[in-house]
């Protein structure tokens, strides 16, 4: 009897040792996100940031690390979003909040708009963005992502849906093609 309950103790240590190694293994991913001229609305940057959390949590080896948390430290360390363009930088921030990678993203939205036989009007969104691993500060992703969204009528005609839905559209698409680009798995 004891030797079944040493070994079932033992066993139920082994797994409960695998099951916190392989937690610990998941990518802890804190993201970072500013526009590169301020011209974009803060309703779309806090979109993006809302996007690339969204697609970043469909991958079962990441976890993502909470706005609030993130923000207050920011506030607390005295941080400001410039900072992190530098590895070091965000390396040290991500040490600070318990992250093992910083995704750094900026957003610019531009804007077409032509109107004569055919009123026509296209967003794009732009992002470029760094992965950074915290314990190397090495820069481990790079690139640059993009989306885009239009609408268009007959000239002098009204503009199917919403400018705001289209630029939304152009937002979504441009997080969505960002995360299919870094290595999470």
């Amino acid at each position: 009897m004891r030797r079944r309950l040493f070994i079932a103790t033992t066993l139920g240590m082994a797994v409960t040792t695998m099951c916190a190694a392989s937690a610990s293994l998941a990518k802890r991913i804190a993201i970072i996100a500013s526009t590169s001229d301020g011209s974009v609305p803060n309703s779309d940057l806090q979109r993006f940031i809302a996007r690339l959390g969204h697609g970043i949590l469909e991958h079962p080896s990441c976890e993502l690390l909470s706005r609030t948390r993130l923000d207050s430290v920011l506030q607390e360390q005295g941080f400001s979003n410039s900072a992190y363009a530098d590895p070091s930088t965000a390396a040290k921030l991500g040490k600070i909040i318990g992250a093992s990678h910083i995704l750094h993203a900026t957003l610019t939205i531009d804007t077409e708009r032509s109107s004569g036989l055919m009123e026509h009007e296209k967003f794009q969104a732009s992002s470029d963005f760094e992965l950074i691993e915290v314990s190397t500060a090495r820069i481990i992703s790079t690139g640059s992502a993009d989306g885009s969204q239009e609408r268009s009528a007959a000239g002098g005609g009204m503009l199917p849906g919403s400018m705001s839905e289209v630029r939304r559209g152009a937002v979504d698409d441009c997080a969505e093609n960002l995360v299919s680009q870094l290595a999470l798995n």
